[in-house]
């Protein structure tokens, strides 16, 4: 764009239609402006209901969901918050590991780009594991984050799974087990994790996940870190 200077959006928006607005704010801000626009530093929203002129509600708080999307927008380090998801970005070996479906590695197929508020897809594939007679183990590295000049105030783990079976959900640093909880029923589960805010322990965590005796499968996960500026 513009030959590599800096461009700012000046006016966009969209209206609710059958709740697909989310969607479209997440994607629109958090994927294709920093993927296929990255000399933009900057967008406003035209936040005005026009209704009583015969034209539409442009406001962002018109629906809980929408306000939820325009908080992770917020959020994201891309827009100046101070709210990082960490996501898988590495594999780990165990002798028993979950299959991996649809992609290459575990870590890919827990990768998908989505936050705690919005529904996981297979879109990078998952992780399964079927077995009725032993656990089966996977791990996965995670991005990180530098924390100079930041202190970190709150760190939660997460994952998506569309069954209702039992999960046993880790969270370790090196060696030193972090937070560990079994989780049972579909959607996102969250675990916090408690984090003494140094570079090598938030470097060195991992997420293990153990099945038991059945089906289970996840499709993404995630460590959602809070770190504000000291």
């Amino acid at each position: 764009l513009s030959g590599g200077k800096p461009v700012i959006i000046a006016e966009t928006a969209s209206v609710e239609q059958t709740n697909k607005r989310p969607l479209w704010i997440r994607a629109g801000f958090l994927e294709t402006i920093p993927r296929e626009m990255p000399n933009v530093v900057g967008v406003v929203w035209f936040d005005r209901n026009l209704e009583a002129e015969g034209v539409r509600d442009w406001t962002v708080e018109s629906t809980a969901n929408s306000i939820a999307a325009w908080q992770d927008v917020a959020n994201s380090p891309l827009y100046g918050g101070d709210v990082y998801y960490l996501r898988p970005n590495g594999p780990r070996t165990t002798a028993k590991p979950w299959a991996i479906v649809n992609a290459a590695t575990a870590w890919e197929s827990l990768s998908e780009n989505v936050t705690e508020s919005v529904k996981a897809t297979t879109s990078r594939g998952y992780i399964n594991a079927t077995t009725s007679t032993e656990p089966l183990t996977t791990e996965v590295e995670l991005d990180t984050t530098p924390l100079a000049g930041k202190k970190v105030t709150a760190a939660s783990a997460w994952f998506y799974t569309p069954l209702r079976t039992a999960i046993r959900f880790e969270v370790l640093s090196g060696s030193t087990p972090l937070a560990s909880q079994t989780f049972a029923g579909a959607g996102w589960h969250s675990l916090n994790v408690p984090l003494n805010g140094t570079q090598s322990q938030l470097d060195n965590t991992y997420l293990r996940f153990v099945s038991n005796p059945g089906t289970d499968r996840i499709f993404a996960a995630f460590l959602r870190l809070t770190a504000d500026p000291k």
